[in-house]
Formats: C-alpha cells, sequence, structure tokens
C-alpha cells in the first residue's frame, strides 16, 4: 500500500493538498495555526515524547470558539466538550503525522518551499512577494523552518489520509450484494398490544416494596442542584424604547433604529470589558452603564416548567443554565463570559438582541431527600406500580407471541416495507424490527416508545427490483463504500496508534483529559 500511496501522491493529488492548504490557511488564518510553534514552551500534551505547545491549544481553542459561538451559548456544544474536541485533534494529527513519517514518506525541503512560494499569502499580482514573505515571518515571530516544519506536517497528514481514501477498493459483487440487501423489501405482520393490558388487575404495592425501590434508586431521590443567580441584562429592545420615549428631536423610526443599534454595540462592548476587569461584582458595571443589577430566586436545571415570567425565561436558556452551573463560576464566584440571548425575550421581533452576564451569589448541592418525604414515598409507589404493570403487560406480549393468548381480540396490520420507509405510518421500531427478522426465525416482540408492545412476523422477503442494477446507482454505491471502507480503515489505524502512544496531558487541561486513552 505504501508505493500505492507514493504513486498517487505525485501528480493530481499534490494539486488537491495545495488546494486544501489554501482553503486552511485562507479560512482560519495561517498566524493561528503556525505562530505557536514559537511562542512559549509549556505544552499540552505530549504524544510519544514529542510535545504540543500549550500556545498551539489556546489558540485553536480561542478561534474555534469563536466560530463555535452559536452552538455553546444555544447549549448544543459545552466549553469543556470543545477543549476535549480540540485537544483530540492535535493528538490525531501527531499521532498521524509520526504514523507517515515511520512509514518512510518524507518532503524535500525544494517542494515545501514550492508550496510556499505558490500559497496566495506571499503573492503580489500573482508573483511570489519576497517582502511580503518577509514581513509575514517577522511579523508573526515565525522562521523559515518553524514553516517548512508545519507545512511539511499538515502536507504528509494529508498525503497519508488520502493514501487510505485511494487505495481502498470494494468488488462488483460486493457492491451488487449491498444494493440488493440495501433496496430489499419485506412483506409484514404486526400485532399492536396496548399498553393498557397491563393496567388490570391494578397492582397492589407494600410500604417495603417501596422502600426497596428506594433503596434501589437513590440517584432519582436527590434534591436538585441549585443557584441563586445576579445578572445584568442589556437589550435592544429596551434601548429603542427609551430613545423612543424620549424622542425631542423627532428622529423616524429607522434613525431610532440606527441609533439604538450603534448605543448596544458600544455598551456591550463596555459591559464585557467592565464585567472581566471586575470579575468579582456587577456593581461597578451596572454603575457605569446605568443598568440595574437584579436577583434570581433558587433556579435547579430542571425548573423549566417553573418559569412562567416572560421577563425571567431567559434563565432556563440552555447557554444560560450551562454557564450558571459550571464549575467555573460556582466556584471562582466570578462574572461569567457575555452570553447573547438573542430573540429569547422578544420572539415576535426578529431583529431583538439581548446579552446577559451571570454570578452564582449562592449553590446547593444535590442532597438526598428522606424516605418519610410524603411526595418521595409517592413517587416510589407510582414508580413499584409502573414496574408491575410493565411486567403484567410483558406476560400478555409474550402469550401472543407464543400464540396462547386468549384475551380481547387484538389489531392485526400488514404492509410492505423498505428500509428507508418514513416512519409516519408505520412505527421505526416496528420496520427495524420487521429487517432483524429471518425466514428461520420470523417472530419477534417489540417494545414500542410509547411503551406498549407488538409483535412482528415477517411472512415474506420481496426480491429485489431491476433498478438495483442500474450502473450509475451502482457506480456511485461503489464510491460511498469505498470512501466508508477507507474511513473505516482511517479510524482503525488511528485507534491502533493511540493504543500505543504514550500520551501526557497537562493538569490543567482536566477537563479534556478523560477523553485520552493512550497509556
Amino acid at each position: 500500500m505504501l508505493q500505492a500511496i507514493r504513486d498517487k501522491t505525485q501528480s493530481w493529488i499534490s494539486i488537491v493538498i495545495i488546494g486544501f492548504l489554501i482553503l486552511m490557511f485562507g479560512m482560519w488564518g495561517i498566524s493561528y495555526y503556525l505562530s505557536a510553534s514559537s511562542v512559549g514552551t509549556q505544552e499540552a500534551v505530549k504524544v510519544n515524547g514529542q510535545s504540543i505547545p500549550l500556545q498551539s491549544f489556546q489558540s485553536l481553542y480561542n478561534l474555534e470558539r469563536q466560530a463555535a459561538a452559536d452552538q455553546v451559548n444555544s447549549g448544543q456544544l459545552s466549553l469543556s466538550d470543545l477543549k476535549s474536541l480540540i485537544l483530540n485533534s492535535l493528538i490525531q494529527n501527531e499521532l498521524l503525522y509520526q504514523g507517515a513519517v515511520s512509514a518512510g514518506l518524507g518532503l524535500s525541503i525544494k517542494t515545501i518551499d514550492s508550496y510556499i512560494i505558490s500559497m496566495p499569502q506571499f503573492q503580489d499580482h500573482g508573483i511570489f512577494s519576497q517582502a511580503l514573505y518577509q514581513n509575514y515571518l517577522q511579523r508573526e515571530n515565525l522562521t523559515t523552518d518553524g514553516l517548512r516544519q508545519k507545512l511539511q506536517q499538515n502536507i504528509l497528514i494529508n498525503q497519508w489520509q488520502l493514501g487510505f481514501s485511494q487505495t481502498d477498493f470494494v468488488l462488483p459483487k460486493e457492491v451488487q450484494q449491498y444494493s440488493d440487501w440495501d433496496n430489499q423489501k419485506r412483506q409484514i405482520e404486526w400485532t399492536a398490544i396496548p399498553e393498557s393490558l397491563g393496567n388490570t388487575p391494578v397492582p397492589t404495592v407494600t410500604l417495603a416494596e417501596e422502600k426497596k425501590y428506594y433503596d434501589q434508586h437513590l440517584a432519582l431521590m436527590m434534591a436538585p442542584e441549585r443557584v441563586k443567580l445576579d445578572y445584568l441584562i442589556l437589550s435592544l429592545s429596551d434601548l429603542k424604547k427609551k430613545l423612543t420615549a424620549s424622542n425631542n428631536s423627532h428622529q423616524t423610526d429607522q434613525q431610532i433604529e440606527q441609533t439604538a443599534e450603534e448605543q448596544y454595540a458600544d455598551l456591550g462592548n463596555q459591559l464585557a470589558n467592565l464585567t472581566f476587569e471586575n470579575p468579582q461584582s456587577l456593581d461597578p458595571a451596572a454603575s457605569q452603564l446605568g443598568l440595574t443589577v437584579q436577583h434570581s430566586g433558587w433556579i435547579s436545571r430542571d425548573a423549566k416548567s417553573a418559569m412562567t415570567d416572560q421577563a425571567t425565561r431567559f434563565l432556563i436558556n440552555q447557554a444560560v443554565l450551562n454557564s450558571a452551573f459550571s464549575k467555573d463560576l460556582i466556584q471562582s464566584g466570578q462574572n461569567s463570559d457575555p452570553i447573547n440571548l438573542n430573540n429569547l425575550n422578544n420572539p415576535n421581533q426578529p431583529n431583538d438582541q439581548s446579552v446577559v452576564i451571570l454570578r452564582v451569589t449562592a449553590h446547593e448541592a444535590p442532597q438526598l431527600k428522606s424516605f418519610s418525604d410524603p411526595s418521595v414515598q409517592s413517587q416510589c409507589k407510582d414508580a413499584v406500580i409502573k414496574q408491575k404493570q410493565e411486567v403484567q403487560l410483558q406476560a400478555v406480549a409474550n402469550l401472543v407471541l407464543a400464540g396462547k393468548y386468549q384475551g380481547p381480540a387484538l389489531t392485526k396490520q400488514t404492509a410492505v416495507i423498505s428500509r428507508d420507509e418514513a416512519p409516519s405510518k408505520i412505527s421505526g421500531l416496528i420496520i427495524s424490527g420487521g429487517f432483524n427478522l429471518s425466514l428461520s426465525q420470523p417472530m419477534q416482540l417489540i417494545q414500542l416508545s410509547d411503551g406498549s408492545y407488538a409483535v412482528v412476523k415477517l411472512i415474506k422477503i420481496l426480491p429485489p427490483s431491476a433498478q438495483n442494477n442500474d450502473i450509475k446507482k451502482l457506480t456511485s454505491l461503489a464510491q460511498s463504500l469505498r470512501q466508508e471502507r477507507a474511513t473505516s480503515d482511517q479510524i482503525q489505524y488511528l485507534a491502533n496508534l493511540k493504543t500505543k502512544a504514550k500520551i501526557t496531558l497537562n493538569p490543567s487541561l482536566t477537563s479534556a483529559q478523560s477523553t485520552q486513552t493512550g497509556s
């Protein structure tokens, strides 16, 4: 495979690599990625004795945090997860580079210099400019050798990855078999077993059973973690209202809008700076910007249903909760970073914007509720009843599966299904269950998402249609399968490298430490 990789990286793939480099440096900024090699000596992680500078991690983290601001603010991505992703990316790149070098791949200085000359950052009207190049190196505190080293690492990593994708193959017979399997249709029959059949007779529950459930589910008996918050909120709509109310100069609505947006941007910057410079209090920012420090009651992570006041509903926004319950705010007592809450308080005003700064003023850790609490006993009783009803329902379902059921009539349905069947009329669980069956084992009991059951029976496997032999579709499928196989091979290869690697993390990166599997 190594020779094939080399062969395939000498011609058109070189053009792909150059395109990748231009895209990478053009989109992300070469300075973020390369300047870290010459700044600072503290390491973020050491991979097989090779150090990755902490500055490299910090630069990429700052860049990616800006790029992923929407996902972070919406709660889709936590900062700790972002740190882990970046750290893993740096480790994987280093492992891939080491793997490429150990496999014998390499680049001459002449080849690397030709890449540098072709980079648009250093060209003036299509011609390499020594002045632009030297100005860049001086501005970023880089040397030519440092630039060459980083370029070599990125080029070899991409040669290695392209080698995987260009050397994997799929046989025509495999493509046809997969096409037949993927486009297969089946005729199935299923019998719905409604949840109500498990409700009679109503189970009785003893106090001992309630206590047993309590002892076995202590994690469910915890009073939730809670915080109280001080906060400052800056709202564009509030600024517009104030300007409209004091509109002595008779500005138009458009002029008021523009003035409010300018004030919002200016005040937002001041708010961020003041709360950063005075991390232990919101008062200085409130005093200088004419804002009011507001106070919340106790808030838990699951308090969404309790927030009925429209003016404070932003407190249950996922980004706000993530920040309020973060270890940084709870342990340090410092102000949070600004959190953007666009359109949250005014869903009918698409251009509204707001930003909030939080500070945790009180914190209660989760506490175990006492079994003597009547609400806890009621919770345990309901849970035990549900468990017993589940047992009763499953017993009925097993009778149906065995053909021994003698209760009220049950509904049977039949359908011809495909793997990509839209689960609008048929449950996706029934569809997947139907394709898990075989003619030797044609029946299966499935629990559905609503708690009920269904007995699914395979009636017939239908032959694939003639369109499965369409050359264009099979060619496209072959390409997809080859790419999937290449991706799988890369993942397995990287996992093997990581298992054998000696990876030592900087203790300060504890939030990402649990993701590493190296020895």
